[in-house]
């Protein structure tokens, strides 16, 4: 199988999820021999290891859809995955893309419910399409991890 990663948190986070993603990803390129990965973010990763089925790919679209990954996951990434013939794509973030293959299995990490618990937190329209937007792809998706 051909699983897609947002990766974007590998550069932007050292902690939290981006710890999350890094470990899930050491994890897996060790205990997985058969599947092909491929991590989506706004640049090439360099990876922390060696390891022929994984690849780093940079996203696809204007350069302000690649640097901004909420961008990319609603306005380019069904495109780049469908292109990539991916299989399985999991969303670190909790969303998925818009639109995308039927055939594309969706997986998404809930990893923040402050939206759900604090939403006076956030910037309004901010909070809306988030409520929004995970609300439909918790739907939609698979698997949530």
């Amino acid at each position: 199988m051909r699983i897609g990663i947002e990766a974007y948190s590998l550069f932007k986070q050292k902690a939290g999820i981006g710890v999350y993603l890094q470990e899930s990803i050491k994890y897996l390129q060790k205990a997985d021999s058969i599947n092909q990965y491929y991590l989506y973010a706004g640049k090439k990763a360099d990876l922390p290891f060696y390891n022929p089925r994984w690849e780093s790919i940079v996203a696809t679209g204007f350069q302000l859809i690649r640097k901004l990954s909420t961008a990319w996951l609603v306005l380019q990434a069904g495109r780049d995955l469908k292109k990539d013939n991916i299989d399985i794509f999991w969303g670190i973030q909790g969303i998925t893309p818009f639109p995308v293959a039927k055939s594309i299995k969706k997986i998404i990490t809930v990893h923040d419910v402050v939206l759900y618990l604090y939403p006076q937190t956030m910037i309004f329209v901010r909070a809306m399409f988030f409520w929004s937007k995970h609300s439909m792809d918790i739907m939609k998706c698979e698997k949530i991890t």
